[in-house]
């Protein structure tokens, strides 16, 4: 009995001494990983900064869409752009019915592109969960807020690592996010020599051909239902838009794209949506060209202007 106890008491500080290194062990983890996101992730992530326009800015005219609208518009006083890379239209949808429960727009100006009804945009789902928490509160750079424990980055905390330990760095080199929203795309298409050009047009094709069925799919109902609820119950002005593509983009274009174009045409007429198709707006000027989707800064600059003018935007 007493060879028993004296055994029990002698494993007792292997134990306290296993849970001591165990605590600080998750301890040091929490502190590294509350500052990697604090000092690396929120000052070089452009999404987390996105966020913060979305949630701060107050300009009466708003942009939405995806890289499209993101990279080639250049906001201007009382514009801010909200679009940004890789969102679906059920995500666009989302943001704009959040900001709209928080304060009023006078004017939207939404992409209207063949690519929103790309295959890898039909399926994707994910990001409308990760965008739900905006308007709960999820989204808090409060100094005293704890950020290990919030939505946005609580998921993300072992591929923060992944990144940092692999790459040493959250920033895209390519994209620079300007105050009002707009990403710059700092690359220029005609630097890419010829046969790579043609590669990755014939890539990006394949990515964003809509199908056949596009019509039947649940983002037209989405859109549509979109703005219905815009124009007709909120009244406020909609300015559809078909961005720009390069002379290679346009070279490899299908029926296909054309069927989603007379789409959006015939949904604007509709809903009383003003509706402008700039496709092939630089056709025969590819220098204005970042890739071949996207303007560079000079294209996004003189592009800029004939939106706001065509869409009224004082």
């Amino acid at each position: 009995m007493n060879s028993s106890t004296s055994n029990s008491d002698e494993g007792w500080p292997f134990v306290a001494w296993f849970l001591w290194t165990l605590g600080a062990l998750l301890l040091f983890s929490a502190l590294a990983s509350e500052s990697l996101i604090r000092l690396k992730v929120e000052k070089q992530d452009n999404r987390l900064h996105h966020l913060t326009i979305y949630h701060t800015d107050s300009s009466p005219t708003a942009i939405f869409g995806d890289s499209h609208g993101a990279v080639d518009l250049q906001p201007k006083e009382g514009v801010v752009n909200l679009a940004y890379v890789r969102e679906s239209i059920e995500v666009i949808a989302m943001k704009i019915r959040l900001l709209l429960d928080r304060r009023p727009l006078k004017r939207i100006i939404l992409q209207a592109d063949p690519s929103m009804f790309g295959p890898y945009r039909l399926d994707a789902v994910a990001d409308v969960e990760a965008f739900r928490h905006l308007d709960q509160g999820g989204f808090n750079t409060s100094f005293f807020t704890l950020r290990i424990v919030l939505d946005q980055h609580r998921p993300q905390i072992l591929n923060y690592w992944r990144v940092w330990f692999e790459v040493g760095s959250f920033q895209k080199p390519i994209l620079r996010l300007h105050p009002g929203g707009w990403l710059e795309m700092r690359r220029q298409w005609l630097e890419m020599p010829a046969p790579r050009r043609k590669q990755e047009t014939l890539a990006r094709i394949a990515l964003q051909r809509p199908p056949a069925h596009f019509a039947d799919h649940r983002f037209t109902s989405i859109y549509t239902q979109l703005l219905t609820e815009l124009i007709d119950v909120r009244h406020i002005p909609v300015c559809l838009i078909g961005f720009p593509m390069s002379p290679d983009y346009l070279a490899e274009m299908g029926p296909s794209f054309d069927l989603v174009q007379s789409w959006f045409q015939k949904t604007a007429l509709a809903h009383g949506a003003a509706y402008f198709n700039y496709v092939d707006l630089y056709g025969e000027q590819p220098h204005l060209f970042a890739d071949q989707d996207h303007l560079n800064k000079d294209g996004a600059a003189i592009f800029s202007e004939r939106v706001f003018h065509d869409c009224g935007v004082d």
